[in-house]
C-alpha cells in the first residue's frame, strides 16, 4: 500500500512539474489576447486604436494614439505580459496640429515649471513636431525625467533625447557594480537571482535570464541608475517557472 501511495505521489509530482513547464509557454495567440486585455484594462491607452500581432513571442503594436506618453504606455503594458520576448512599437502619434514654435515655447515652459527640471541646462528644438533635447544632466534619471516632462506637451510627436549625463564624481567599476547589485536586489519587479552584472571602465554588461521583457528593461534601467556610461543588455527572456527546470 505504501509503495502504491508513493508511486502515485511521484507520478503526480512529475505530472505537475511537466504541466508547469508546459503551462509556462504561451502561444502567440494567447500572448496577443493577454496584451489586448492589458491595454483594455488601462485608462491611459485608447486600446481600440491599437492593434496587436505576435510572432514567436515578439509583439508588434500598430495603430494611432493621441500622445507620445500614450504610445510609451502601450509598449510598457505589452512588456509586462508573460511570454513576450520583445516589442516592436509601430504606433503612430496623431498629435494635435500645432506650430513648432508653439510646441517649443510650451516645452521650455514645462521644463521651467517642473520643480525637478527648472534649474537644468537643457535646450529644446522642434522640427515637424519632433523635439530634440540637448544640454547636460547630473544623472540618467534626470535625463529621462526631462524627456517625460516634454512628452506631455500638446502637439509633440516624438523625442530625440541627446542630453549628456555628466556625473559629479568619477566612480570605480566596483562601486558601480555594487550599486547595480543593490538596486536589482531591492527592485520588486526584478528577480536578481539569475542576473549577472559585469563592469569594465564604466560599461555594464547584464547577462542571465528574466521572466518578462519588462523585467529585462527594468534591470537595464537599474544599470543606468547605478552610474553606467554604457549598458550591454544580454538578458534572455525565459518562460516563467520553466527557466528553473532542468
Amino acid at each position: 500500500m505504501k509503495f502504491a501511495t508513493a508511486l502515485v505521489a511521484m507520478m503526480l509530482l512529475c505530472g505537475s512539474g511537466f504541466g508547469l513547464a508546459q503551462a509556462a509557454e504561451l502561444s502567440d495567440y494567447e500572448i496577443s489576447n493577454a496584451v489586448d486585455d492589458a491595454l483594455a484594462d488601462s485608462l491611459a491607452v485608447s486600446a481600440r486604436d491599437v492593434d496587436v500581432v505576435t510572432s514567436g513571442g515578439i509583439v508588434t503594436l500598430s495603430g494611432d494614439v493621441g500622445s507620445v506618453l500614450e504610445k510609451d504606455r502601450a509598449e510598457v503594458l505589452a512588456t509586462t505580459v508573460k511570454g513576450v520576448r520583445g516589442v516592436v512599437n509601430q504606433i503612430e502619434v496623431q498629435a494635435p496640429l500645432r506650430t513648432d514654435t508653439a510646441i517649443e515655447e510650451d516645452a521650455d515652459s514645462a521644463l521651467l515649471a517642473d520643480a525637478a527640471t527648472e534649474s537644468w541646462e537643457i535646450e529644446t528644438s522642434v522640427a515637424d513636431g519632433m523635439v530634440t533635447l540637448s544640454g547636460t544632466a547630473d544623472s540618467w534619471q534626470e535625463k529621462q525625467l526631462a524627456a517625460k516632462v516634454v512628452k506631455g506637451v500638446r502637439g509633440v510627436k516624438g523625442i530625440d533625447n541627446k542630453i549628456d549625463v555628466v556625473y559629479d564624481t568619477e566612480r570605480t567599476d566596483y562601486e558601480i557594480e555594487q550599486e547595480i547589485d543593490k538596486a536589482l536586489r531591492w527592485n520588486a519587479y526584478v528577480d536578481d537571482a539569475l542576473i549577472q552584472v559585469g563592469v569594465d571602465e564604466g560599461s555594464v554588461e547584464l547577462s542571465g535570464t528574466v521572466d518578462t521583457w519588462y523585467e529585462r528593461e527594468v534591470a537595464a534601467d537599474n544599470a543606468w541608475e547605478g552610474g553606467a556610461v554604457a549598458v550591454d543588455n544580454n538578458l534572455t527572456v525565459a518562460y516563467g517557472p520553466s527557466r528553473y527546470l532542468p
